[in-house]
């Protein structure tokens, strides 16, 4: 189904949701092709806003749409109150849904890229430069790389066990296999040849050990994840502010008589009123009347 269908089909209503845990393109197919095959449900995902418009039967309820959502693994929560006219069109959210978007959440990685910074950075100097190694240090990089690894990088490997129980993989499942890999293997050596790092070697190929590999490529996706985080914010709030420039309400005249309505439950063939200093709740035709003339 497409726009077009939505303002010939009767009984369809716009369901406006959140979607939390969204990482990249193919959480967002995988979104839309989980809602697609609800019959007669079509939904367009916003990655940036973190948001879906859904166009939906009648007969579909709220409930279905939710937890069809949260079964691909993701959070789904509803954003506005059900029943919209199906007379909108499914690809522009309304200025009141954009204005309820939620922004970027830069403070739930803020601690783990604070951990993961402040961890690598002694594992990359005792890994990297020969003359700061000290006896058996590579059980002390390991010992710093395990918080890593482990609960800093918690939202990568959550990501892939998510996407990888509905047998599907992202960006994330790369990262995720990436840091395993080169932890793992680098733990694996040094147990295997506990005196591996017994001699500080300060001249010479060290042993072949990657602790700081899977350290920094942690450290360096948190810091990425946060920043677009904080633009995402940035562009939310921005955007929040240009709608909230808009008319909130219109003045609609039905047979002589003018009633005051929200904007956003305007239709096409309705007649409103715009006095002078007013702002024009939408597009429209001018039918009787003229804009003051500015003086020079």
């Amino acid at each position: 189904m497409d726009t077009k269908t939505v303002f010939t089909t009767p009984n369809t209503r716009i369901v406006d949701l959140d979607v939390e845990g969204m990482t990249c393109a193919s959480c967002v197919s995988r979104v839309e092709r989980k809602l697609g095959k609800i019959g007669g449900v079509t939904a367009t995902v916003n990655l940036a806003l973190e948001t879906a418009r859904v166009t939906a039967p009648a007969d579909v309820t709220d409930e279905q749409i939710v937890d069809t959502v949260n079964a691909t693994g993701y959070k789904a929560t509803l954003r506005t109150a059900p029943g919209r006219p199906a007379t909108e069109s499914a690809q522009t959210p309304t200025p009141e849904a954009t204005r309820k978007a939620p922004a970027g959440r830069p403070t739930g990685l803020l601690p783990r890229l604070v951990v993961a910074a402040a961890l690598t950075v002694p594992v990359v100097v005792i890994s990297m430069i020969p003359a700061a190694r000290f006896p058996h240090w590579g059980w002390w990089a390991l010992a710093l790389a395990l918080p890593v690894v482990t609960w800093a990088a918690w939202p990568f490997h959550r990501a892939t066990a998510v996407n990888a129980r509905h047998l599907a993989s992202t960006m994330d499942t790369l990262v995720s296999i990436g840091i395993s890999a080169a932890f793992l293997y680098s733990a694996w050596e040094l147990i295997n040849n506990p005196g591996l790092t017994a001699v500080p070697g300060a001249h010479g190929e060290g042993p072949g050990l990657y602790f700081e590999v899977a350290t920094v490529i942690v450290t360096f996706l948190l810091l990425g994840r946060h920043l677009e985080a904080r633009a995402k914010q940035r562009a939310g709030d921005a955007l929040k502010a240009l709608l909230n420039l808009g008319a909130k309400d219109a003045t609609v005249l039905r047979d002589g008589v003018e009633t005051t309505v929200p904007a956003d439950s305007l239709v096409a063939g309705d007649v409103f009123v715009v006095r002078p200093g007013e702002k024009i709740a939408t597009d429209g035709i001018v039918t009787a009347g003229k804009a003051p003339s500015t003086p020079h």
